[in-house]
This record gives structure tokens, C-alpha cells and sequence, in this order.
């Protein structure tokens, strides 16, 4: 699996129809790399230094107001095209 999720991040391919029905079912696709290693440990440290100072994120409304990296995750280019449908 994770060579075709390579290949579709290189080439912006969006997801198979199986994996937009089960995106749309479910709400979520995985795996679905996104960001390299050092950028997800970056978005990691930056929810958890949030969480030092607000309690948890888990299930709070609008993240992004609080935490930029939620932002750049939510408008990221390669997320929203393998998932738009």
C-alpha cells in the first residue's frame, strides 16, 4: 500500500472509487501520507504543546482558531485532492 501512496503523491492522482466510497462512509481515508516524517512530528509537537496549555483537542471545535498547523493540515493540496471527489 505504501507504494501507491507514494505514487499517487507524486502524481496528485485522487484516491480509487472503493477508497472515495469508503472515505465518504466512514469520514476518514488512511493511510494517507501527507507529510514527511519531520513535518508530522512538527504538527505532532505543535498539538501537544497546544494540549499543555488547553487541555485536549479531542473533539474541540474549530482547532485551527488555536493551532496554525491544524490549518495547514486541513488546506493541505495533497489531502484535498485525493479525497475530493
Amino acid at each position: 500500500m505504501e507504494t501507491d501512496t507514494v505514487e499517487r503523491k507524486k502524481t496528485g492522482q485522487q484516491l480509487s472509487h472503493a477508497d472515495q466510497e469508503q472515505y465518504q462512509k466512514d469520514g476518514y481515508f488512511f493511510p494517507l501520507r501527507i507529510f514527511s516524517t519531520k513535518k508530522a512530528a512538527y504538527h505532532r509537537e505543535q498539538l501537544e504543546n497546544l494540549e499543555v496549555l488547553h487541555g485536549s483537542m479531542h473533539y474541540k471545535v474549530k482547532p485551527y482558531l488555536l493551532m496554525k498547523s491544524a490549518a495547514e493540515i486541513a488546506n493541505n493540496s495533497v489531502l484535498l485532492d485525493a479525497v475530493e471527489c
